[in-house]
């Protein structure tokens, strides 16, 4: 007999936020994940924590799935928060693999290392798009 009465446990239903970034959350959503990276390109970079993700079986079916539908794949690790120089150094490390994606799997950190290197790939290559419609060196005025 217990004299305590039993904790209530709540869970948080899964649910999604369709706006750029996507955030997926809910047991099991990370199953969804190769059909929809592949809706946006056939390379993805996997940005995780140290750990956690990757030593569990849901990292090696990740990876399965994700090669089974021809797509190619690069990981960054990222442990604490994450600085200026670590997104330039990322963005520099994969310039040459032609990322389509970017993806984060974790936590704060994480995430804000994914969304952080995705938005300076875009700045990067938005860059390049108008110095080849311009010009190098040209500055454009609006």
């Amino acid at each position: 007999m217990s004299f305590w009465p039993r904790p209530q446990v709540y869970a948080i239903p899964p649910f999604s936020i369709s706006r750029l970034p996507r955030i997926d959350f809910g047991s099991g959503r990370i199953a969804e994940l190769p059909a929809l990276v592949a809706g946006f390109g056939r390379q993805v970079l996997l940005v995780t924590g140290k750990q956690s993700f990757c030593a569990t079986p849901r990292w090696s079916s990740l990876i399965q799935e994700l090669e089974a539908r021809d797509m190619g794949w690069a990981h960054l690790t990222v442990s604490g928060e994450p600085s200026p120089l670590l997104v330039d150094e990322a963005v520099a490390r994969f310039r040459g693999q032609a990322i389509d994606v970017v993806v984060g799997i974790g936590g704060g950190s994480v995430l804000d290392a994914a969304k952080a290197i995705a938005d300076q790939r875009l700045v990067q290559q938005w860059s390049q798009e108008a110095e080849g419609d311009m010009g190098e060196g040209a500055v454009r005025r609006e």
